[in-house]
């Protein structure tokens, strides 16, 4: 009795869990030139979470870090000129230090040896491109594109709208801009306003759709699943010699 009553319980969480993952995962993303947000929810709206990225905020960071480099370059110019008057009225000091750089550079070399043998250690280890060959020869990034195209597939947006105002300065340049983009995505290039004699770019975004976390979940563990995923987790763990 008690064994029947657990295994009810079991599928019944089981069911439970597979009814909320296949609630869809509902997104919007919104760009322009300023910021993007990214907002999601799930579970009809009862978890939400929204990301903003402000453009304006790194532009202005880039620009103050370009000022202090500035004022930096002036300092190290003083700092330089400071230096090489002071290293003039020290020549003879210097000269009575060889000796003793003698005995530095023969503890250097130790030094080096020993930073040479290191280095022979760590490059013995798995590298990043081992890791890409392996990856490439058995398949493992085959099925990793191949999965993140259905990942793309499954959640592409169910509406999805740009316009704003495109010109590059020169009507020949931006003229190869328009018959590129009416050739690969005609619907975006109609609701773009062309400058042919104006550099502008002024453009808005706006994508929204939907997703299943089960189908999502499917896919992944499919891929983690396959022999050649698995082999190549294997090799990165250092547990085969290929």
């Amino acid at each position: 009795m008690w064994l029947g009553i657990v295994a009810i319980a079991v599928i019944a969480i089981i069911l439970l869990i597979l009814i909320l993952l296949s609630i869809p995962l509902r997104y919007s993303i919104f760009a322009d030139n300023e910021h993007i947000c990214i907002k999601g929810s799930w579970l009809f709206g009862i978890l939400s979470k929204k990301y903003e990225i402000n453009f304006s905020k790194f532009i202005e960071s880039n620009i103050e870090s370009k000022d202090k480099e500035k004022n930096s370059y002036v300092e190290k110019d003083e700092k330089f000129i400071e230096d090489t008057i002071k290293n003039t009225e020290n020549v003879e000091k210097n000269l009575e230090m060889k000796d003793n750089e003698s005995t530095k550079f023969s503890e250097r070399g130790a030094k080096e040896e020993k930073e040479n043998d290191s280095f022979k250690e760590k490059s013995e280890k798995i590298t990043f491109m081992d890791k890409l060959r392996f990856a490439t020869k058995n398949g493992t990034v085959r099925i990793v594109l191949e999965s993140l195209k259905k990942l793309l597939y499954i959640s592409k947006p169910d509406e999805l709208n740009v316009s704003g105002k495109i010109g590059l300065g020169d009507s020949s340049d931006t003229g190869i801009l328009v018959g590129a983009t009416y050739a690969i995505f005609p619907d975006f290039a109609v609701e773009i306003d062309w400058k042919y004699l104006e550099k502008v770019f002024e453009l808005k975004a706006n994508c929204k759709g939907s997703v299943m976390p089960i189908k999502a979940i499917w896919i992944i563990g499919i891929a983690f699943m396959s022999k050649p995923v698995r082999e190549f987790l294997s090799y990165t763990r250092g547990k085969t010699d290929e």
